[in-house]
């Protein structure tokens, strides 16, 4: 996924693109996101107590600099490409799980996460568990898995298709 990702830097700057710089732009593009998802979890009272605003900059703040994200942001390297990558598509995911809307997307970015780092893919429990709180009758509830999971198919038989080919 971080090759697919980096196709479109590549083709405009040629093969002198910086790994650096894409892991820098990446990692806050990280942090946005997850300042993003602690506002829509503290504007929810389904999911959060109400967090302040300073507490939402300081959780934002430890986020960034307080784990091994800071690190993998300043270094170079397809390992810490794909980990970058996975960490965004999983904050997607879990946002648009929040939204309550249930369609495609939550399997677009669990797929793009899958396919940086496949062991995301058991995330998909946080979202069955979400959906199952939310409708309890089964014909509902395979209705509103159905999008998420057909698309996560479509990234799984991309991800199987590939390495039988490699």
């Amino acid at each position: 996924a971080p090759a697919i990702i980096m196709l479109l830097p590549v083709a405009i700057f040629g093969l002198k693109t910086s790994d650096i710089f894409f892991n820098i732009l990446l990692g806050a593009i990280n942090i946005v996101l997850i300042y993003d998802l602690l506002g829509r979890l503290a504007s929810d009272p389904r999911y959060s107590r109400p967090i302040s605003e300073s507490l939402r900059r300081w959780l934002t703040l430890f986020f960034a600099l307080g784990t091994v994200h800071w690190y993998l942001s300043a270094l170079g390297s397809v390992l810490f490409n794909a980990q970058l990558l996975a960490v965004a598509g999983t904050i997607l995911f879990i946002r648009e799980t929040l939204t309550g809307r249930f369609n495609w997307t939550p399997g677009f970015w669990l797929g793009i996460s899958f396919m940086a780092r496949p062991t995301t893919i058991f995330a998909i429990t946080f979202y069955v568990f979400i959906v199952m709180l939310q409708h309890r009758d089964w014909k509902t509830l395979v209705l509103k898995l159905l999008p998420t999971f057909t698309v996560l198919g479509i990234f799984v038989g991309i991800t199987l298709i590939h390495n039988l080919l490699r």
